[in-house]
C-alpha cells in the first residue's frame, strides 16, 4: 500500500470509530473523531507507521518519511 493511501486509511479508521471501541470486533462502532494531524513515519522495513498528532519519529524509534 502506498504511504499516501496508508494516511487516508488511518483517517477512515478513526472516522469509523475503530479506535474508540473497547471491543475490536464490534460490528457497528460509534463514529469517532479524526485527529487534526498525523505524523508519517517509516519502519526499518520501509512500512508506513501513521501516528496521530505531531510527533518526532525518532522518539518512536522510527524514521521520518520524506514525500
Amino acid at each position: 500500500m502506498p504511504i499516501d493511501d496508508a494516511v487516508e486509511t488511518c483517517r477512515q479508521m478513526w472516522a469509523s470509530g475503530r479506535f474508540e471501541s473497547d471491543d475490536p470486533l464490534n460490528p457497528s462502532p460509534t463514529p469517532g473523531a479524526v485527529p487534526e494531524a498525523f505524523t508519517t513515519c517509516v519502519t526499518d522495513d520501509g512500512i508506513a507507521a501513521i501516528v496521530p498528532g505531531r510527533v518526532e519519529c525518532s522518539v518512536l524509534k522510527l524514521h521520518p518519511w520524506n514525500d
